[in-house]
């Protein structure tokens, strides 16, 4: 077994133990995790069923990973090649029925997906955690890629294949916040960004990560979110309290269905 392979078996043996933990309470049995840099043809892939991962790549389906890179919530298709071989592998959890459902973010050109195996549909509230939990294993994941770059694998992308990663208006699929007036408050799009971020409970050290800044900074745009609502020394809590009153969270909440 090479490095990358035993490096996988035990990121797949950790993450299944967090799945039943975590997740099977709303019917997830199974997830993965993927990161895919477009420019740099590079990606890496956790799964919690290393059989599963195996057999992905032993089949090629990296190379068609571009045509599932499409911001939002996504439901396989129960007719594609795609689940029909993972339905293949489902006999050792003794189930006769399973949806598939990819999670995808984008920034830039890079991209980030969370796939899990669920007994039924998800409610809006589980996708909504859905969210949440595919930005806490971005930051892990990233920690992982930086201390074992054997990790990253080669991007394959049929030739003939012409993703245009120039066009930013092509390419750029998520909805993006603008500047934006609440009563009398105006917040700037970064702002608005930090505060969905603080929803789905980032640490400042998390959000700085996320959008590739100091901490310091995070926390000088926090401040001045709570100033502009009248204390800067306000508990997060109420800030998002606040932030709820004039309407800031039903706009991020908007964005967040899909």
């Amino acid at each position: 077994m090479n490095i990358h392979h035993k490096n996988m078996k035990q990121i797949s043996h950790d993450l299944q133990a967090w799945t039943e933990s975590h997740m099977s309470n709303i019917g997830v049995f199974e997830l993965s995790y993927g990161y895919y840099d477009l420019k740099n043809k590079r990606w890496m892939g956790m799964a919690s069923a290393y059989p599963w991962y195996c057999s992905y790549l032993e089949h090629q389906y990296d190379m068609q990973i571009y045509k599932r890179l499409n911001p939002g919530l996504h439901y396989w298709d129960k007719s594609s090649d795609l689940y029909n071989r993972y339905k293949s592998q489902l006999d050792y959890h003794n189930i006769d029925k399973a949806y598939k459902c990819d999670l995808v973010i984008q920034n830039d050109q890079k991209f980030e997906m969370l796939t899990i195996a669920c007994k039924q549909k998800l409610s809006g509230n589980e996708e909504s955690l859905l969210e949440k939990y595919l930005r806490g294993f971005s930051y892990q994941a990233h920690k992982i890629m930086k201390n074992k770059k054997n990790i990253l694998l080669d991007l394959k992308i049929p030739s003939d294949i012409n993703l245009d990663l120039e066009d930013e208006k092509k390419l750029n699929l998520s909805e993006q916040y603008e500047k934006s007036k609440f009563g009398d408050i105006v917040l700037t799009s970064k702002e608005i960004k930090y505060i969905e971020n603080t929803i789905f409970n980032l640490s400042h050290k998390e959000i700085a990560y996320q959008n590739s800044c100091s901490q310091t900074a995070v926390r000088k745009v926090i401040c001045n979110i709570k100033r502009k609502l009248g204390c800067e020394s306000m508990p997060t809590s109420y800030m998002l309290k606040k932030l709820k009153e004039i309407g800031v969270l039903n706009i991020i909440s908007s964005s967040l269905k899909y």
